[in-house]
């Protein structure tokens, strides 16, 4: 045997094992709870950046099975309590809701995702259910606030299972407003007196019989003696029951006249034409089309907001003279039939090849929908009259290593994993969907998340308008979590050198873009401008993420200039 002993180990490479195990078994823990659980997205997240950048480092290799195995378990219907209680919710003919004993929502029928301000009546509950409200409690009848002379009532019952060893409740809403047809139903039907009509719309509109002993200037016990008589008259089981009633009232008297959702105005000058044209696989290519129909000719790309984008927007179309064709790409609308990648770029160009005009057009894109539009203007530009790219809010990839002020941005826990472990970006996405499309607090979550890092979206989003479009956008990514990926990989790349004729802008790119976004940075676009000719940029002052639809009227502007496009100098 030899004398030679074996080499020392490192000083330190036992600790540093150790905590690799630890950083492992946290990211490891982190997912399997947030696939349990998709309110858990922000442990997610946390950990996340503990192990990825706190500890610079790239995610270790041993996670991938983890992410993929995760990411099927999470699309298991029977991990999804919904899936259990989806029946008995379609059979409920007015809004219902469940939540556990715990105050967690659970699932909502069709009905309950309408009800105004849905988001506020879920915490409402919850935070009842917490402080021990529940079907004990006045046979778990709970007034909710409500404006517009509106009653609305939550009757809690609760059902003979359980959801993580707690009960689950059946939440069933009722709203009405009260009219004159209630007021007779109550008169005729059951006898009551003016004074008793006048208590009963009181109470009906959430009053306590203390307040309304002051208003009508009675005394309390008064009052107390109208409301037994109430329930005595209307066969109510005690003054819970009374209030049940009179919720159905509107439909008793032969009218509903609770409110209901406006219905859209039509506008038949300014509708939105759908085209649908077949590929050579045998799919379909559903297209959009708005503005006027002898506008000047602009193909439009979306990847992370609907074609259509908003009515604004398509008024800025018509008001500029652009007549928009905007495809809805693989995955998304009824699009089908076509490749992701560069593939997809081919079959877009050879798709929309016989439909192009005759006369000069410009390609525009929004977002990573600017990648799109350049890549599909090289492989037209044999073909088309192509006078400029215009690529809305795409910038340029920002390498992943680089350095950023200090500044944690979202896109920026996405682009390592992109790039390295896409399973783990996959994963993330399908749980931030997952918890979006579980409740109206869900989505509001959501919609702050991905605009946290923007004092000006943030500030923006408390507005309904932007809250609506950023919501909007955000459920139409959704739709296809996996393209999302795709989409960050391809832009956090050197996606230049992906597009046909790099090396000859013709046509030119114009970048128009927010000077305050908060991960596509003016100066890393000023970079890549000064070193690639036939590139130029159009920064909008005070706009970031949202800046389509702070300045749709301008950007419309800037593509319709394209048209002019070297006509002036000459």
């Amino acid at each position: 045997m030899s004398d030679q002993k074996p080499p020392s180990p490192e000083p330190n490479s036992a600790a540093s094992d150790a905590d690799d195990r630890m950083i492992e078994a946290a990211m490891i823990e982190a997912v399997y709870s947030s696939t349990l659980d998709p309110a858990r997205f922000d442990d997610l997240v946390t950990t996340w950046d503990a192990v990825v950048l706190e500890n610079d480092q790239p995610f270790p290799q041993i996670l991938r099975s983890h992410f993929e195995q995760a990411r099927k378990l999470a699309g298991d219907p029977r991990l999804d309590p919904s899936h259990y209680f989806a029946d008995l919710l379609d059979v409920i003919s007015g809004p219902a809701i469940l939540m556990d004993a715990a105050g967690q929502f659970l699932a909502a029928n069709a009905h309950a995702r309408m009800v105004d301000d849905r988001d506020g009546i879920e915490a409402l509950i919850s935070d009842a259910i917490a402080n021990g409200w529940g079907p004990d409690d006045k046979a778990g009848t709970l007034r909710l606030p409500r404006s517009s002379g509106h009653s609305l009532l939550a009757m809690c019952s609760e059902l003979r299972i359980t959801v993580q060893d707690r009960a689950v409740y059946l939440i069933k809403l009722e709203s009405s407003l009260w009219t004159p047809e209630m007021s007779e139903v109550l008169r005729t039907s059951y006898g009551l007196s003016d004074a008793e009509i006048e208590v009963a719309q009181r109470l009906h509109a959430g009053q306590a019989a203390s307040d309304i002993a002051k208003d009508r200037t009675r005394s309390l016990e008064t009052i107390r003696s109208q409301i037994k008589s109430l329930i005595t008259k209307t066969g109510a089981r005690k003054q819970h029951g009374l209030l049940q009633l009179l919720a159905h009232l509107q439909y008793l008297g032969g009218q509903n006249t609770a409110k209901a959702a406006p219905s859209a105005s039509p506008t038949p000058d300014r509708s939105v034409r759908m085209h649908s044209f077949p590929t050579a696989t045998g799919g379909t290519l559903v297209c959009a089309e708005y503005g006027p129909a002898d506008g000047l000719p602009v193909l439009y790309f979306t990847t992370s907001s609907p074609p259509t984008e908003t009515d604004l927007w398509r008024e800025a179309c018509f008001s500029e003279g652009l007549r928009v064709l905007a495809p809805y790409r693989p995955g998304f609308g009824a699009s089908t039939g076509l490749h992701g990648g560069q593939d997809m770029a081919v079959t877009l160009a050879e798709v929309l090849r016989p439909h192009l005009p005759d006369a000069p057009l410009v390609l525009a894109g929004h977002r990573e929908g600017g990648i799109l539009a350049a890549q599909v203007a090289g492989h037209l530009k044999p073909y088309a009259q192509i006078k400029a790219v215009c690529l809305v809010s795409t910038g340029v990839p920002l390498e992943a290593e680089e350095e950023n002020n200090g500044r944690l941005t979202n896109m920026q826990r996405s682009i390592g994993a992109a790039l390295n472990m896409p399973a783990a970006l996959r994963f993330g996405y399908a749980t931030a969907a997952r918890m979006f499309n579980a409740s109206r607090r869900g989505e509001r979550h959501i919609v702050s998340y991905f605009f946290n890092n923007s004092p000006i979206d943030t500030g923006l989003i408390q507005s309904e308008e932007f809250w609506k479009i950023g919501r909007d956008n955000i459920a139409y990514s959704f739709e296809n979590t996996d393209m999302i990926v795709e989409d960050i990989a391809r832009w956090a790349s050197d996606w230049p050198t992906t597009v046909p004729n790099r090396g000859d802008h013709t046509p030119p790119w114009v970048f128009v873009q927010g000077e305050a976004h908060d991960f596509l940075f003016p100066e890393h676009l000023n970079g890549f401008i000064e070193m690639t000719p036939g590139t130029s940029s159009d920064l909008v002052p005070k706009t970031a993420q949202l800046m389509l639809y702070q300045r749709s009227h301008y950007v419309a502007q800037v593509i319709a200039r394209q048209f002019t496009r070297g006509e002036e100098s000459a």
